[in-house]
């Protein structure tokens, strides 16, 4: 009798042991949650572009060392990548010398794009001196501006008050871009679940709760509807000048909507 309340016991105990074990192997957050593909199938994994391509979205420190520019080069070759957009040249000397320093090397692989600076944006006559540094910049080299998402989103005045996409002060670049007859490729705004409550409705939870700070919550910033409507307004507006809204104008998941 007394063997049998020992081994009753150690059944007890193996019991709870395990399914202490089981509940701790599921007691895991969704970011802890990496599944392994039961899936078997024999990979073909790709890493060499068939044909030669262009990489329009790049940024890249223009004045790197030699050293650095011929690794790049060594990468680019290696995935078949022909030519590559630089879109971080910023402008004046700092433009002239990465241009000279890319193209110098490798005349053929890389096109660098301006920057615009809008710490002066006060200056009542900002958007001329902008537009004609602009215009030295392609002089120098530069066959494109490039334009990030602060301008919509962190770019203010003085006042503190946020300069908007279409703001007229800006004319004159769009407009001397069109007669320059180089492109603008533009980053507005941020996707519009990061506008979104993030709670379990907003298919980026993950990447919010990962990455707080990409969050764009109404009590700092405009909506996005707002800011998307600033941008388009501005396309109208210059009707004449190139425009590359970059990421679809994050719009990839309306397509009806991109046209």
């Amino acid at each position: 009798m007394k063997s049998k309340i020992v081994a009753s016991l150690f059944f007890c105990c193996t019991l709870s042991f395990g399914l202490t074990l089981t509940l701790q192997a599921q007691d895991i957050t969704f970011e802890e949650y990496e599944p392994i593909s039961g899936l078997k199938v024999p990979d073909h994994p790709t890493k060499r572009a068939k044909y030669p391509f262009i990489d329009i979205h790049s940024h890249q420190n223009a004045n790197m060392s030699k050293a650095d520019l011929a690794r790049l080069v060594k990468d680019m070759d290696a995935l078949n990548l022909q030519t590559m957009v630089n879109l971080s040249g910023g402008s004046g000397s700092e433009l002239k010398s990465g241009v000279a320093n890319m193209k110098g090397n490798y005349p053929t692989r890389f096109l660098v794009f301006a920057n615009i600076n809008f710490n002066n944006v006060d200056d009542p006559d900002f958007g001329r001196k902008a537009a004609a540094q602009l215009e030295q910049d392609v002089r120098n080299g530069a066959q494109g501006l490039k334009i990030f998402k602060n301008l919509g989103l962190t770019v203010t005045d003085k006042n503190g008050k946020r300069i908007q996409t279409d703001d007229p002060r800006l004319d004159p670049i769009w407009a001397k871009c069109a007669e320059l007859k180089i492109p603008v490729l533009i980053h507005t705004g941020e996707p519009k679940q990061f506008f979104d409550p993030h709670d379990k409705h907003n298919e980026r939870w993950l990447e919010l709760k990962q990455f707080p700070n990409r969050a764009r919550p109404a009590s700092k910033y405009p909506s996005w509807e707002i800011i998307m409507a600033e941008q388009h307004r501005m396309f109208k507006k210059h009707p004449k000048t190139i425009f590359i809204n970059a990421h679809l104008g994050w719009m990839a998941t309306w397509p009806a909507l991109v046209n």
